[in-house]
């Protein structure tokens, strides 16, 4: 008998943000992956409880392991377009931390 392992199913959200729009809250659940790609635009971005920013261009991106919320906006004077995927299955806990991918 032949089992097929599929892999756990992921969210995607592709996002546009112009200049001096509010930021966007993005969240990353526990035991949850996440990947964040600037696919244009300068993207600033925050992290609930830590007290440096992040601040990536075009064709950058991190990862995430959750729990975490996340602060996103457009820096500078062109539209910001971001990839966001999520993992929607579980894994092992681990503390959150951002990594340049």
């Amino acid at each position: 008998m032949n089992l097929l392992h599929l892999s756990p199913p992921t969210h995607i959200l592709q996002l546009t943000l112009a200049p001096g729009q509010p930021v966007m809250l993005l969240h990353c659940r526990a035991g949850q992956r996440a990947l964040l790609e600037v696919l244009s635009g300068r993207l600033w971005l925050t992290q609930q409880g830590h007290s440096e920013d992040l601040f990536l261009q075009a064709g950058q991106g991190l990862t995430l392991q959750g729990p975490a919320v996340l602060y996103a906006g457009a820096d500078g004077s062109t539209p910001l377009r971001l990839r966001w995927v999520q993992e929607a299955g579980a894994l092992p806990a681990q503390p959150a931390r951002l990594s340049a991918a």
